[in-house]
C-alpha cells in the first residue's frame, strides 16, 4: 500500500468456526474479529489503497491438518482421494450443513463490510468447498446440488444470493472462479 498499488485482495479467510482453511488461515466467524480487521484495513486504506477481503471454506481440503477432525472431511460427496491431504476420505454434507455454510458466507461477508473493507471476494476455486460442488469429480450428488451443471451451481447460487442480500447492492462483491 505504501508503494502506491491500487488494491490488495487478502488470502482466504475461513467462514467456518469448526473448520480452518488450509494452513490454518485466520477465521472470520465471530463479530469479535471485526475490530482488529478494521484497524488493519484502515492502515492500508490510509495509503489510498483499496482492500478486498477474500472468504472461503476449504471443505475436505482442510485435511492438511496433522490432526483432522470429522468436520474436516465435509464435501459435496463422499469420495476417496489418494492425492490431497493427510486424510483421504470425504463425507457428503447434509442439506442442513449446506444451508449453514451458505449462512456462514453471508455472515462473513457482513463482517467484511462492517470491518470497512472495500469489497468481498468469495473463493469458488482452488478445490475449496464451493469448487467441490461445481466439480463433477467431487460432486456425485443426485439431488438439487448435484448431477447437471445447473444443479452443481446451486450451492454457489445460494451463496451469491445470501451474500448479496446481506451486504446490499452498493458493496463490491466478487467471485473467484476457476
Amino acid at each position: 500500500a505504501e508503494q502506491g498499488i491500487g488494491g490488495i485482495i487478502s488470502a482466504s479467510i475461513t467462514v467456518d468456526e469448526r473448520r480452518w482453511a488450509p494452513l490454518e488461515y485466520p477465521k472470520l466467524t465471530q463479530d469479535r474479529f471485526i475490530k482488529p480487521i478494521r484497524e488493519a484495513v484502515h492502515e492500508v486504506q490510509a495509503h489510498g489503497c483499496k482492500y478486498i477481503l477474500q472468504l472461503g471454506d476449504g471443505g475436505y481440503h482442510t485435511q492438511t491438518s496433522l490432526l483432522p477432525q470429522v468436520e474436516d472431511s465435509k464435501s459435496a460427496s463422499s469420495v476417496f482421494d489418494l492425492v490431497f491431504g493427510y486424510g483421504n476420505r470425504s463425507t457428503a454434507m447434509t442439506v442442513e450443513e449446506i444451508r449453514q455454510t451458505v449462512q456462514n458466507f453471508a455472515e462473513g461477508a457482513r463482517r467484511v463490510r462492517d470491518a470497512g473493507c472495500d469489497g468481498v471476494e468469495i473463493t469458488a476455486s482452488k478445490g475449496y468447498i464451493i469448487h467441490q460442488f461445481l466439480n463433477p469429480a467431487t460432486n456425485r450428488r443426485k439431488e438439487a446440488y448435484g448431477g447437471s451443471v445447473e444443479n452443481r451451481f446451486q450451492f454457489l447460487r445460494e451463496v451469491v444470493q445470501g451474500v448479496r442480500r446481506t451486504v446490499g447492492n452498493d458493496f463490491l462483491f466478487r467471485i473467484r472462479l476457476s
